[in-house]
């Protein structure tokens, strides 16, 4: 297994976290999005949505950010 390196990586993760809340922010005024539907997919999953794959939760983990963080 690759070494993740939070330190490493931790600018990364900030930039495109903030640009993926940017988008949301954009989408949920564009849509009238209540951010409370906002949901992962290991979320989705669970509600037999969509597939479970994971696509940031790893990332957020790692960063001590939660989907309740980021829907905040």
């Amino acid at each position: 297994m690759l070494n993740f390196g939070v330190n490493k990586n931790g600018q990364y993760f900030k930039y495109s976290y903030i640009n993926a809340v940017d988008l949301c922010v954009r989408l949920y005024k564009t849509y009238d999005i209540d951010p409370e539907n906002i949901i992962s997919h290991a979320e989705g999953h669970k509600l037999g949505l969509v597939s479970n794959h994971t696509v940031m939760l790893h990332w957020f983990f790692k960063h001590g950010v939660t989907m309740d963080d980021f829907r905040k």
